[in-house]
Order: structure tokens, then sequence, then C-alpha cells
């Protein structure tokens, strides 16, 4: 016979379990294609490449709310994504249920921020060209 602590036990213990499965985090980094996949690299310094999927239930959300053309070099495209992360196939994947942020051209890694400000900074110390 199961006790009715035993029984409260259990039941926060697959509750936990539960949503420790359906547990969501707020991702941010460049985004690439890699063949036909999206990939995202984080903006810290190790730069984590994730495989991006839409989550189920979520189908499409990233054909629908990230732009046709991916750029590259300065014009790369910075968002942020709600999703869920797993592992497949020995990658790391994020399963995608909302896109909260798109930019495109900012920088996303602060030695990509510093490298465009000394770059602006050199610019503008030129001296003006002397017209002739």
């Amino acid at each position: 016979m199961i006790t009715r602590t035993a029984r409260a036990a259990w039941t926060v213990l697959l509750l936990a379990a539960s949503q420790a499965a359906t547990a969501q985090s707020l991702y941010t980094g460049s985004v690439e294609r890699d063949g036909s996949r999206l990939v995202l690299r984080s903006c810290d310094l190790i730069a984590h490449r994730f495989v991006l999927l839409d989550a189920p239930g979520h189908e499409n959300t990233l054909s629908r709310e990230l732009p046709e053309r991916l750029g590259s070099g300065r014009d790369q495209v910075v968002v942020s994504v709600v999703a869920q992360y797993s592992e497949a196939d020995g990658r790391s994947v994020l399963s995608v249920t909302r896109v909260t942020d798109v930019a495109r051209g900012a920088p996303c890694r602060l030695l990509d921020a510093l490298d465009a400000r000394f770059q602006e900074a050199e610019a503008a110390a030129q001296p003006p060209a002397k017209a002739r």
C-alpha cells in the first residue's frame, strides 16, 4: 500500500521531470546556413554552434520569422530565439518555439563590436581629401 506521503513525493518528482523535459531558454547568436540547415553561433567567445529546428507544434516558425536570404560578414543576421536544447547525432540542437528578435548587420560578439568601433574611429580620423 502506498502512503499519502509517498504518493505526494512521486507526484512532485513526476511534475519536476516533466517540467525539466520542456524547459526552454533564450539563445542569442548569429544565424548562417550550413547546407540545408540553419545554424546559430552563440554570441559568447566560444561561438558554440547549434542546429536550429522548428519545435513540434511550431512548424514554419524559422522560415516565417527569419529573413529569406541570410547575410554574411558585415551583413550578418543576429537573432534571439526561445528554444529547448537537445543533442542529436553528436550535434547541439535548438528546437525553436519563438523568434523574439532579428537584427541584420548587428555585431554579435564583443570582439566584432570592438573591431567595428575601431574601424569607425580610423575612418573618422582620416584627413579629408583635398579638392582640386
